[in-house]
């Protein structure tokens, strides 16, 4: 930009050009700066806003069947009208399981009335019902209590949920080799994240087990769906 002040030398004429040019870079300076204020506005509204938004509908789960804790046929249709939050997990897990399973019982001491956990098996050929029973008691879930249902059932239904349904990893040998106990249960793999599903039976969020502000925002979107 031209220093307008220093004119003393210049013609009257040189004088008026100098103020038009620097009158208009200021002006252009100006429009600059309101243009870059009202792009930036909605950006940060937005932002704000994020907090009050309504939480994504990612999918709808297909219908499935399976079998709790107690050996009772257990389907969608028994969780139709409940928010609930779900996880895939097996009881001989060397990883993260017991860590998941303790963070959903302190979740489920927080969570508002009618809200539901389901920890489903990756491990079915294991995971009987006694044995889901036995791992259910370890973290205060009596038989009768349907607030937090184990489920087992074939390991095709059990992936395909998995996979199709929750679109989350499940993997794992068809049969454990009793031999080699140990390189079997490596071969498992599932997600570490937990998912929120609504009362209609649709998938609203995941949410990583082992992240402290993940779980502070699904129970932030669990009472969202109240």
């Amino acid at each position: 930009m031209e220093d307008a002040s220093n004119t003393s030398n210049r013609s009257p004429a040189e004088r008026q050009g100098v103020l038009r040019r620097t009158v208009a870079s200021l002006v252009f300076a100006a429009g600059a700066a309101l243009m870059a204020g009202l792009s930036v506005a909605p950006v940060f509204k937005q932002h704000r806003g994020d907090e009050d938004a309504a939480l994504p509908i990612l999918s709808t789960l297909p219908a499935f069947k399976l079998i709790d804790q107690s050996g009772r046929p257990f389907s969608s249709a028994d969780l139709r009208g409940d928010a609930w939050v779900a996880d895939f997990f097996f009881t001989s897990c060397p990883g993260p399981c017991l860590v998941m399973s303790q963070h959903l019982r302190e979740l489920r001491a927080q969570l508002p009335g009618g809200m539901r956990c389901v920890s489903i098996t990756i491990d079915p050929e294991t995971d009987q019902p006694a044995v889901l029973a036995r791992y259910a008691a370890r973290f205060g879930i009596e038989p009768q209590d349907e607030s937090w249902v184990f489920l087992t059932g074939t390991q095709e239904a059990i992936y395909r949920l998995a996979r199709e349904g929750f679109h989350l990893a499940a993997a794992g040998p068809a049969k454990i080799d009793p031999a080699d106990r140990e390189t079997s249960l490596a071969e498992f793999l599932h997600s570490t994240r937990f998912a929120l599903v609504d009362k209609e039976g649709r998938l609203r969020g995941y949410y990583e087990s082992t992240d402290a502000s993940e779980l502070t925002r699904l129970r932030m979107d669990v009472a969202r769906l109240r």
